[in-house]
């Protein structure tokens, strides 16, 4: 399914764009499996972002690794801000950035464009 929608064209995707995929973080799987074919299907014509069970900085690298080009973090910063204001934001992208530093470094991978598919085998 996922891949015919990729398959549409960017009026009838921006008119009708793809559901996100929120939920618990069980998501995750489901986003992943999803996430290579509509990336190997628009390729470069379009930026994919994704959204939704997304809770750590492992789940970010993961996702990057299979082709987004970014990840919204929109309950994690939301329970933040609520938290603690502008400093519990600060604090949480702390966190997501250390552990996507961790996730990276067992993976054997230095900077974020060294990501891809090959990687997330090392990083389980």
């Amino acid at each position: 399914m996922w891949r015919m929608r990729a398959r549409q064209p960017l009026w009838a995707r921006m008119a009708s764009s793809f559901p996100t995929m929120a939920g618990a973080s069980s998501m995750v799987a489901a986003t992943a499996s999803a996430l290579p074919g509509i990336v190997d299907e628009v390729g470069d014509r379009l930026t994919v972002l994704v959204d939704g069970g997304v809770r750590s900085g492992l789940d970010v690298v993961r996702m990057l690794a299979l082709g987004a080009r970014g990840v919204l973090l929109g309950r994690a910063w939301a329970y933040a801000l609520a938290a603690r204001g502008e400093a519990g934001v600060i604090h949480m992208l702390e966190l997501i950035e250390a552990e996507m530093r961790v996730a990276m470094t067992l993976g054997g991978v230095g900077k974020i464009d060294g990501l891809d598919r090959s990687s997330l085998s090392r990083m389980v």
